[in-house]
């Protein structure tokens, strides 16, 4: 009770009946997240309050970020505690650089896991991992993910990347939509 206070969960609650339904619904995540994880209540207390810091606030985005947790982590190789900590860099990466800390968590586990896949199906060696940051297994593909998205905010964020996305996006009555015009990605390739 004390932690969920401590996040500020119960903030801005009015009267009893509000309480007691937020105090119902939180313990109703947790009891989904400590299924999904094998684990205690304390753990996924634990994983919830690290879902909040890295962006995912509502019951869903965290029941869902959890299971992306765990794929990510049988990808990749790394604990919980690892894939926490990457979402926390990336959630602030992307806070950092104008976009949401959920965007930029999300990011940085896509790239972690799809370097885990190219890790185990053997297009990317451990020498490679190896070679790249210094590291080995799971440490390295954190490390790679982390530098990977860094690279692509800093690169989003230069005059080539801003001038990539105003040639390569859809526009409508001479805006930026926010998408991609893949007819044009797909001749850039």
């Amino acid at each position: 009770m004390d932690k969920m206070g401590g996040m500020g969960l119960m903030q801005g609650v009015r009267d009893a009946g509000e309480f007691s339904r937020k105090f119902r619904d939180t313990i109703s995540t947790l009891k989904d997240m400590a299924k999904v994880m094998g684990s205690s209540m304390e753990g996924a207390l634990q994983a919830f309050q690290e879902s909040r810091m890295s962006g995912f606030y509502s019951k869903g985005d965290i029941v869902k970020n959890m299971l992306n947790r765990q794929v990510t982590a049988g990808l990749t190789g790394m604990n919980q505690s690892q894939v926490a900590q990457l979402q926390q860099y990336g959630g602030d990466m992307g806070h950092a650089t104008g976009g949401s800390r959920r965007s930029g968590a999300n990011a940085i586990t896509r790239t972690a896991g799809q370097l885990g896949m190219a890790n185990q199906m053997g297009i990317l060696s451990n020498d490679q991992i190896m070679e790249m940051t210094g590291k080995e297994g799971a440490a390295g593909i954190q490390d790679l993910a982390a530098d990977m998205s860094q690279l692509g905010y800093k690169m989003g964020n230069s005059n080539v990347g801003q001038a990539l996305t105003l040639a390569l996006g859809k526009q409508k009555n001479g805006r930026y939509t926010g998408e991609m015009d893949e007819d044009l990605v797909a001749k850039v390739r």
